[in-house]
């Protein structure tokens, strides 16, 4: 998003990222910005959802540990349960 912004030529100001979804989500409510959310939590959220313009986007995760076995474990053993509870999906678009 931060590149895009860039090649369109906003202002750093006008695309930010919140510490959590309840002060994005006031911050929305209170005033005419935009929340970059996917089309569930809008509609858990009561707001009207579009897609963003000419480009897709996909939430990612990733596990980290400070121990890099821990972490390797944990995307061996987790990583479907993970991603089902983020509503991720895989390559073909299907939630694991």
């Amino acid at each position: 998003m931060f590149r895009i912004r860039d090649a369109v030529g906003l202002q750093p100001a006008q695309v930010t990222v919140s510490a959590t979804l309840a002060a994005a989500t006031a911050e929305v409510l209170g005033s005419t910005d935009l929340l970059l959310c996917s089309p569930k939590q809008a509609e858990e959220l009561g707001l009207h959802w579009r897609p963003v313009g000419e480009i897709q986007l996909v939430r990612g995760f990733d596990v980290t540990a400070a121990v890099r076995d821990d972490a390797e474990r944990i995307r061996t053993r987790l990583w479907h349960a993970i991603a089902r509870c983020l509503g991720a999906h895989d390559q073909d678009g299907e939630t694991p």
